[in-house]
């Protein structure tokens, strides 16, 4: 893998290990440990490789969820995936990058957010963090992916 720096991609790595990730979706494209490719490649069965999934993880009943006593239809998985994040950062060892509410996402999910994503190499092991910001300070209700789930008998 070589380095590339694009306004699309960034390609970074210490040692034997190898990161690649793009602009689009914050998504990690790749990743190698000298000649062995440790992630899936994309095809026509599924495009995607390591997909950012935000607000929501997975698929909503009947693609809708109730926020501030205000019905919100969500795609299956949200929004990021398909949103271009900032750059932030780039170094030979990780980068930053972030997405913020604007327009287009307030008109899929209309809570104010700050979605930064920091990919890190260091000691031969890829680390990759989350931040989620409510910039709001009406305290408007952002509820974590990781807890909108059907409940049972609905």
């Amino acid at each position: 893998m070589t380095d590339i720096v694009t306004d699309d991609r960034h390609d970074f790595g210490t040692g034997l290990l190898k990161a690649s990730v793009r602009s689009h979706g914050a998504e990690l494209v790749a990743l190698h440990n000298g000649t062995d490719n440790l992630l899936w490649n994309a095809g026509p069965a599924w495009p995607r490789q390591s997909p950012v999934l935000f607000p929501i993880i997975g698929r909503l009943p009947e693609y809708e969820i109730t926020l501030d006593g205000t019905p919100v239809r969500l795609k299956q998985h949200g929004l990021a995936r398909d949103r271009v994040f900032r750059w932030i950062a780039r170094t030979s060892e990780g980068c930053t990058l972030e997405l913020v509410d604007d327009v287009e996402s307030r008109a899929i999910f209309p809570s104010a957010f700050r979605l930064r994503l920091v990919y890190l190499i260091e000691n031969n092991t890829l680390r990759v963090s989350y931040h989620l910001h409510n910039p709001d300070s009406t305290a408007r209700s952002m509820p974590p992916s990781a807890r909108i789930q059907r409940s049972a008998g609905r």
